[in-house]
Parts: structure tokens; sequence; C-alpha cells
């Protein structure tokens, strides 16, 4: 395995928790997704 694949091999895994993790917050534990913020970084 080259040096390229091996750093992009968590990539869809960051895709996935920048994209939904706010939203998964916000429907099951929207206490917990209030006091994170809105500012977009976890």
């Amino acid at each position: 395995m080259d040096e390229q694949s091996a750093a992009d091999f968590d990539g869809a895994w960051k895709y996935a928790l920048e994209h939904y993790m706010p939203a998964c917050l916000h429907l099951f534990f929207p206490k917990v997704a209030a006091g994170v913020g809105t500012s977009g970084e976890w």
C-alpha cells in the first residue's frame, strides 16, 4: 500500500462525521447539540 492510499484510508469516516454528525446530534441528542454550538467546527 502506498502513502497516498494509506493517508486517505479514513476519508469516508471523516466525511460522514463532518456531514452527518450534526444532524444526528440534533435528532437524537438535542440538548447536547445545543451545547456544542453552530460554528461548524467540532
